[in-house]
């Protein structure tokens, strides 16, 4: 690897993770510049605190929380926020026919009110307080639907067992793993999105496809979320309660002039900030800053 840095004159050698880092700081030779990506599911182990904190130039980061969080660290690491993208062309706003026939794939009449959730099925994603927070909506308005796409290997402990008893499991699809267009399709079909906590990747990806796809997002305030869900503009930002849930359900999914408000500028705030071009824009910076 010493030999092919060096033959290729590389400058700039980004790691993504500790063993890929270990390796990089044993054969980087010569290249000018070590960056380290940091996604904020999880904060570093004591055995990588020396990679972050002295053993690269600069660290990149799902989200600012993040990179504040390694800026204002014992050793002011010099950190930046790059957020996700998404490919604008796969993830947009459904036609009125696409709408309709996604929603039958579903088992969704026409006038149910589709809230979405997009997360592997356990227990510390918080299925508990969604679950407690749509049961509660569902009594005021009995044309709500959840559609949940994932899977998981506790799927009847977390998800099917507690609809059940919560007297909610007729108003409950079990979407599965879709993939592909499948996937692109039937997230259009959703009249919101709903995520309480981030995945592994830190970077909630399924907020920004609900965003290019003009979907309006209820999150919380959880690691990079708000910054990724304008509160009152392309979405809502929650406390983690149930009570918060429901007027936050109500609100998206009780005025259509409203949701398509938020719909419109979800869509817009994704092409101007979530486009694969701006990710590039955003690396290259964090690059040029490492060389300097």
């Amino acid at each position: 690897l010493r030999a092919w840095l060096a033959a290729e004159g590389v400058d700039v050698l980004h790691v993504w993770h500790s063993r890929g880092h270990g390796l990089a700081l044993r054969a980087r030779g010569d290249v000018a510049a070590l960056v380290r990506a940091h996604a904020d599911g999880r904060s570093p182990g004591i055995a990588e605190r020396w990679l972050f904190e002295r053993g690269c130039d600069t660290i990149v980061c799902t989200s600012e929380a993040c990179a504040r969080s390694h800026r204002e660290g014992p050793r002011r690491a010099r950190a930046v926020a790059v957020a996700g993208a998404v490919d604008l062309a796969r993830f947009r706003p459904a036609t009125g026919d696409e709408r309709l026939r996604a929603r039958e794939r579903l088992g969704l009449a026409r006038e149910a009110r589709v809230l979405g959730v997009v997360a592997r099925v356990q227990r510390h994603r918080r299925f508990d307080l969604l679950l407690d927070g749509f049961a509660a909506a569902c009594a005021a308005d009995p044309r709500l639907r959840l559609v949940v796409f994932g899977r998981g290997t506790r799927l009847d402990a977390v998800l099917r067992r507690p609809a059940r008893e919560r007297g909610i499991e007729s108003r409950v699809v079990l979407a599965g793993h879709l993939a592909g267009e499948d996937y692109a399709a039937c997230l259009r079909a959703l009249d919101a999105l709903c995520l309480l906590v981030p995945g592994s990747d830190g970077g909630a990806r399924a907020v920004l496809e609900a965003a290019a796809s003009g979907v309006p997002a209820v999150v919380t305030r959880r690691r990079g979320l708000p910054e990724w869900v304008a509160d009152g503009e392309t979405g809502l930002v929650v406390d983690e309660s149930s009570d918060a849930l429901v007027a936050a359900f109500a609100a998206l999914l009780g005025d259509d002039a409203g949701r398509l408000r938020m719909a419109a500028a979800a869509r817009a705030r994704a092409c101007a900030d979530f486009a694969p071009e701006r990710l590039g824009e955003r690396l290259e910076g964090a690059y040029r800053a490492a060389l300097s």
